[in-house]
């Protein structure tokens, strides 16, 4: 699980709770891109992050991920947890809605 999760713009609706696993944030135009940082629970949990689908990438808890580029409309972030078992996997979905100029 996560104990923290925030980004570069925008505001997690609802607020951030580790057992809630669906967010909404919505963004200006002006923002085409956005950061992600998750900050693990867990020591040994790893946190990987994706935009829209494509490959996920290692971020470092506490730390922000790359820039993850945000399309006109909605666009869905992943944040993937796998835990130090290994086994267990949670993934928190924000849907981040920049809007139309």
């Amino acid at each position: 699980l996560l104990s923290g999760l925030a980004l570069s713009d925008g505001v997690l609706d609802p607020s951030f709770d580790q057992n809630t696993f669906a967010y909404a944030s919505e963004v200006v135009d002006a923002i085409s891109f956005v950061s992600a940082t998750p900050t693990a629970a867990q020591e040994n949990a790893t946190i990987e992050v994706r935009v829209n689908g494509g490959g996920y990438s290692v971020v470092t808890s506490g730390s922000p991920s790359d820039p993850l580029g945000l399309s006109t409309g909605a666009n869905t972030i992943d944040v993937r947890v796998t835990a130090q078992d290994a086994v267990t996997v949670n993934v928190y979905t924000i849907t981040v809605t920049r809007l139309a100029p």
